[in-house]
Formats: C-alpha cells, structure tokens, sequence
C-alpha cells in the first residue's frame, strides 16, 4: 500500500493506494485548527527541534498542533502569505483566518500554553515588541551554530496525530 498524503490551508487529503484501487479519505485542516492553534517551525533547525519536545513536556491543555514550514502545510501557509517567507520565524496561526503570529509574539503566545513556572514567561508582554524581536533575531541569526545539524522533530507515538503534514 502507498499513501500520499497533501496538505493545503483548506484541508489534507490522504490517498491510500492499495493494488489497482484507489481510497480517498479527506480530513479538514480547519477542523484541526479549531481544536488548537498550529505553531509552524523550521524543521531543519536543532533549536526547533529542542524546543518542540520542551513545548511537549511543559504544555497545560495539549491543544497546539504542529507543521514544518518546509512540509506540505508550511508550503501553503508561504504561498498564501508570501510576506512570511522572509521572516525567519517560527509562525503562530491561533485560528483560522487570523493574523499569523511571528518571533517574540509567536514565542510569547506559545508561552501562555505552558504549566507554571514556564508561563510566566508570556509576563515579557511588557517588553516592547521591538526589543523583545530584536532578541529572537539575534537567537536565530546564531541558532545553526549553537545547535548544529539537521534534528527532525519525530513526534512519539501519543503526540504523532498533532504533527500535521
């Protein structure tokens, strides 16, 4: 059997192909999304990958979802809105048709999802949003560096269904 599976900002549609026949089963991304915000990050990125299983093990109610930006789903979001291709920035889509979230403000949202002491980081609201950018640039100008190598978050088991493609 091969499954193929694409993935738009309207929806995700798996294609199973077993011999000569063919079954479509189609599962809706905003369905997905209604159940928790989706946080987009670079799946090349080491950091990344070190803090997806941070934001696994810290988080209060389990409800973010997760995508590649180089996946299917990343793709579409790009294509979508092309302002984002030259942020480089994990992407906090909250719900469905609002602003994406980038840099300080993505990290500080996600922030607000994690069990205590972790969320009293989202207290660094108060920080202008310029400084508080200013910061994440500086961490992701040198995260390559710091955090070498190509680290594919493989979610485990339990949490694989919030990976979307």
């Amino acid at each position: 059997m091969l499954l193929l599976r694409t993935c738009n900002l309207i929806g995700c549609a798996a294609v199973a192909i077993v011999g000569r026949t063919t079954e479509r089963r189609t599962t809706q991304v905003t369905e997905r999304r209604e159940s928790g915000p989706v946080l987009f990050y670079d799946g090349s990125c080491g950091l990344c990958a070190s803090a997806l299983r941070f934001i696994l093990r810290h988080e209060r109610t389990n409800v973010l979802q997760f995508a590649s930006l180089q996946g299917a789903l990343g793709r579409a979001l790009l294509e979508q809105q092309p302002e984002l291709r030259a942020v480089d920035s994990v992407v906090l889509v909250e719900k469905l048709g609002a602003k994406p979230l980038t840099k300080s403000a993505a990290a500080l949202a996600v922030a607000a999802q994690l069990r205590m002491p972790w969320r009293l980081v989202r207290l660094f609201r108060a920080v202008p949003r310029g400084v508080g950018d200013a910061l994440y640039d500086l961490i992701a100008r040198h995260r390559h560096q710091v955090w070498p190598g190509e680290q594919c978050a493989v979610p485990e088991p339990d949490v694989r269904e919030r990976f979307l493609g």
